[in-house]
């Protein structure tokens, strides 16, 4: 499995395994019985059995990898949790938590709120907040008016304001 494709090994040297495939890259591959899965530039998800290739999905966010069974249908890993389509229903499994392990600075707010920066310059993924065991994401996706993700410094002030500051934009002010 290459970024061309799949290739054998016939004699001395490697030929193109299946021609459709060529300048895909090949991300992961699994086998099933007797079917080869093949999942190439982190989206589509093709079967080739009995000399058929068919492309089965096509996921709507990058996967890294990938399993395909009778019981949990296709599950694919993602930044955003684990995408399952079973019975041709697609549903997103993730945990409660924050966006990335990114933790550049924290504070803690009057009502007991952890507020947490997540970093600077294109390395930022917004900024989170922890209440009552339930973490909250805020970030350009998630909140629109949002200049960019690039927050990395936090401070709760003691009229329970939060001002979180952007690398380049300005600050955020949250109030209750």
């Amino acid at each position: 499995a290459t970024d061309k494709g799949l290739s054998k090994y016939i004699g001395n040297g490697f030929e193109n395994y299946l021609p459709q495939l060529i300048n895909n890259n090949i991300t992961d591959l699994y086998v099933n019985n007797d079917t080869l899965f093949i999942l190439t530039n982190n989206i589509n998800i093709y079967s080739f059995a009995n000399g058929n290739l068919v492309n089965i999905y096509n996921f709507p966010v990058p996967v890294n990898n990938f399993i395909v069974n009778s019981r949990y249908g296709i599950m694919g890993s993602s930044a955003s949790g684990i995408i399952q389509v079973l019975n041709q229903q697609t549903s997103n499994i993730a945990p409660n938590g924050p966006f990335a392990n990114r933790f550049i600075d924290l504070d803690v707010d009057n009502d007991g709120t952890l507020w947490v920066g997540s970093g600077t310059d294109v390395a930022g993924v917004g900024f989170y907040s922890l209440h009552n065991d339930f973490w909250t994401n805020y970030n350009t996706t998630s909140t629109p008016i949002l200049p960019s993700n690039a927050y990395f410094k936090v401070y709760c002030a003691p009229d329970n304001a939060t001002y979180i500051g952007n690398w380049g934009k300005g600050f955020v002010k949250i109030k209750d």
